[in-house]
């Protein structure tokens, strides 16, 4: 049973109401929040064998967006290496074949990366470990490092053993087995 439509033909519906509008978020003056900053690459090193050893690799350094403040973050991808924990310091020479001291600025004892200014070498950065096919990827995260472009033109090491994140001067890791020089990016 329907209704008879009225005169004209057409049947009678409620007037359509007007879609919601939501504010346009590219629009001047929006509402909306910016995406998030992302990390920007400050430098990156090609790590490549000392002598007879295998381990070559990437390694990254990223600063915390422009404008925030947070840890440096280093992204670690290396191969070739014996399975278990290698140290790695940015040390202060500009030559693979002559590294010299940890990167030192503040005159600092060896020690852990996450010590406090001053209770370690900026240059610091604790063990990497392989595992048993030797391929390390790793994201470490350096409180001191933060906004500091000082290993820039500096070599980054990684050692034949494990740092003990305490013995004077270099934490007793062993020869050098890779190395790469710190360069700016882009």
């Amino acid at each position: 049973n329907k209704a008879p439509h009225p005169p004209g033909g057409t049947s009678r519906r409620p007037p359509a109401r007007p879609p919601p509008t939501a504010p346009n978020p590219a629009a001047p003056g929006s509402a909306a929040a910016p995406p998030p900053a992302l990390p920007r690459l400050m430098a990156r090193a090609e790590v490549r064998p000392l002598e007879d050893n295998t381990v070559r690799g990437i390694i990254e350094f990223q600063q915390a967006a422009v404008g925030s403040s947070g840890p440096m973050t280093i992204h670690v991808m290396l191969m070739g290496l014996a399975a278990g924990p290698h140290g790695m310091h940015v040390h202060m020479g500009t030559d693979c074949a002559m590294p010299a001291t940890h990167l030192n600025p503040q005159n600092a004892p060896h020690g852990p990366a996450n010590a406090a200014s001053g209770m370690r070498h900026l240059g610091d950065l604790g063990n990497i470990t392989a595992d048993a096919s030797g391929m390390v990827e790793e994201t470490l995260r350096d409180s001191l490092l933060a906004g500091d472009s000082s290993l820039i033109g500096k070599v980054i090491v990684v050692h034949e053993g494990q740092d003990d994140l305490s013995t004077q001067p270099d934490g007793s890791s062993g020869q050098p087995i890779g190395c790469g020089i710190i360069e700016a990016a882009g």
